[in-house]
């Protein structure tokens, strides 16, 4: 939540900050290629110093932010949401299903290994199980169906 227009790959306006303090790692600060169409709807927010800024300016708290703001839409859409953690979970595995490469994905997350992001963030789908579970299934059943056939 703590965003600062000066993370993102694009002309920040002459107010924005251009440096943010207390990151967790060096590998958090980094710029992002925001699209265009984002982009604008980033700049309908106001000018200042943050992206997502209280009504004062400040950084949103993100607890507040996830009661205020996200629970309540959430609720009415009918999404059960954890945390915020969800939205990195939703992030890494949708980007693995339209084929972004690994490493651009574990460059979103902010961490250098690219094993971490996937075996923590990225989740299969029914879908994608399916197939795998079909092929033991297959090689199973002929076992089974002879077995039943004896019997």
């Amino acid at each position: 939540m703590q965003t600062p227009y000066s993370q993102f790959d694009f002309p920040a306006p002459p107010d924005a900050l251009l440096g943010i303090d207390d990151l967790k790692t060096r590998r958090s600060e980094r710029d992002f290629p925001v699209p265009l169409v984002l982009m604008s709807k980033i700049e309908n927010l106001g000018a200042g110093d943050w992206v997502f800024r209280s009504r004062a300016g400040t950084p949103l708290n993100p607890g507040n932010a996830m009661k205020r703001l996200v629970r309540p839409i959430a609720d009415e859409l009918g999404i059960q949401m954890g945390g915020w953690q969800d939205f990195r979970h939703t992030l890494s595995t949708t980007m693995r299903r339209n084929n972004v490469h690994r490493k651009g994905i574990s460059g979103t997350r902010g961490y250098s290994k690219i094993e971490f992001t996937s075996e923590v963030y990225d989740h299969a789908s029914v879908e994608e199980m399916r197939e795998p579970l079909s092929a033991i299934a297959d090689q199973l059943l002929p076992s089974v169906t002879k077995i039943e056939i004896v019997k």
